[in-house]
């Protein structure tokens, strides 16, 4: 039995997008500097089922952007 799942089924697993309190667990801050990020534009959200959430690509460009600012 194969315990270690395939890589489509890793894929499918994988969200697309993430809750603020997940952001926030993810980058080590509370959900209130992520939904601070979002009002400045600096990170962006959409809105799901009147729900915000944040790409996983966009929270990947945020965070490219702060380390190659930060060299």
């Amino acid at each position: 039995m194969d315990l270690v799942p395939h890589y489509a089924e890793r894929i499918a697993m994988t969200p697309l997008c993430l809750r603020l309190n997940e952001v926030a667990d993810r980058i080590g801050v509370s959900p209130r500097t992520v939904s601070r990020l979002i009002a400045s534009g600096d990170l962006p959200s959409i809105t799901i089922l009147r729900r915000r959430v944040v790409p996983v690509e966009a929270l990947e460009a945020y965070l490219a952007g702060r380390i190659a600012r930060a060299r």
